[in-house]
């Protein structure tokens, strides 16, 4: 269902408005799931945590940069890569919205569009720029594979042990 929703979301401007919409959507969908119906209450934050979700500005945000950073590294001419790099000079005719997409990347990165471009030239420069927005799930990651690591050492000593213990050398 999330995927529908957000089907081609990298090219939307998002508003708060519209923001709020979708996210207001996807907790009631998951509230209905579970059958979390009035006088029983639960947090946003708690919803989330319960389904493994996040905040659907995050997933909009992760999607618009990997796009982006997808896109700038296309072959110089291809019809993707120009329309993302195409400037118009011209004022903004009257009655259209003063900020436009560009500008809400520019605002949400905190980069100019040039340092954008640069970094995205590079993949693995572009994933170390994503990585402090995301840093919960890095350590989460590292932590899980050190636990499993040092479990597997344990039960290497534990069979090294075994063997070496003539009172269990049945164990081969």
């Amino acid at each position: 269902m999330k995927s529908v929703l957000l089907y081609g979301c990298e090219t939307w401007l998002v508003t708060n408005k519209i923001q709020h919409k979708i996210q207001t959507f996807v907790n009631r969908c998951l509230r209905y799931i579970l059958r979390i119906w009035w006088p029983n209450i639960i947090s946003n934050k708690d919803l989330w945590k319960v389904t493994g979700q996040e905040d659907i500005n995050l997933e909009i945000r992760k999607r618009k940069f990997r796009w982006i950073g997808h896109t700038l590294r296309k072959e110089d001419g291809e019809i993707p890569k120009g329309a993302l790099l195409w400037n118009p000079q011209e004022n903004r005719k009257r009655g259209r919205p003063r900020n436009s997409w560009r500008r809400s990347v520019i605002k949400e990165a905190g980069r100019s569009w040039n340092e954008l471009r640069f970094l995205a030239a590079d993949r693995q420069v572009e994933r170390t720029h994503r990585q402090p927005m995301f840093l919960e799930e890095t350590m989460d990651s590292i932590i899980i594979i050190i636990i499993i690591i040092i479990i597997i050492i344990i039960i290497i000593i534990i069979i090294i042990i075994i063997k070496t213990n003539p009172a269990t050398s049945y164990i081969k």
